[in-house]
């Protein structure tokens, strides 16, 4: 039992040297990430925990500004966004483009939870860190979430649209004369 503790504590610091060693040579928080997901089971344990302290909070930190960068583009509304001018040169129409927009609110924030559950663990809502995201996630998800609503105008926009026309109204009228075809 003694020998398979000590074992155990060399493997661990081992494992804590290389992930440390790893983290500080990372380029950028992206391949920080990926470090972090491939020893994603080990952050449990204490000794890995302390050695990668540092980087989590760095990455948790960089993970919250992301998402109140978020929040505050969502709240920027979308006649305000570039996705709007975007969406008008593609011939989108502005409520297909308003939900397209909010449909990419809701994957952003679901890379981020995953990501903060990379870092912090699968726990990581009911750690004090985890606990502040997840709320800043619901709060851009419920907002987002404005979308059925978008849906259900358009839907109606639609379907008056229809009872309107008659269902033989021409989009074109070709007329034939004696030089050719005239639209």
């Amino acid at each position: 039992r003694n020998e398979y503790n000590k074992t155990t504590e060399k493997i661990e610091g081992q494992i804590s040297n290389s992930l440390s060693e790893q983290l500080a040579n990372a380029q950028n928080s992206n391949e920080q990430f990926r470090i972090f997901e491939k020893f994603n089971k080990l952050i449990k344990r204490n000794r890995v925990q302390n050695a990668i302290q540092e980087y989590q909070t760095e990455l948790v930190n960089s993970i919250t500004h992301s998402i109140s960068e978020l929040k505050d583009k969502l709240y920027g509304g979308y006649a305000a966004s570039t996705a709007t001018q975007m969406s008008r040169i593609k011939g989108i129409p502005e409520v297909s483009g308003e939900i397209i927009w909010m449909n990419q609110f809701k994957r952003k924030a679901e890379m981020y939870k995953k990501k903060i559950s990379i870092v912090l663990g699968e726990n990581w809502e009911v750690l004090n860190e985890g606990k502040k995201i997840k709320d800043l996630i619901e709060h851009i998800v419920k907002k987002a979430g404005t979308i059925n609503k978008l849906t259900e105008e358009w839907n109606r926009e639609a379907i008056s649209f229809d009872k309107n026309s008659s269902g033989n109204d021409k989009i074109l009228e070709i007329v034939t004369k004696q030089s050719g075809y005239e639209l």
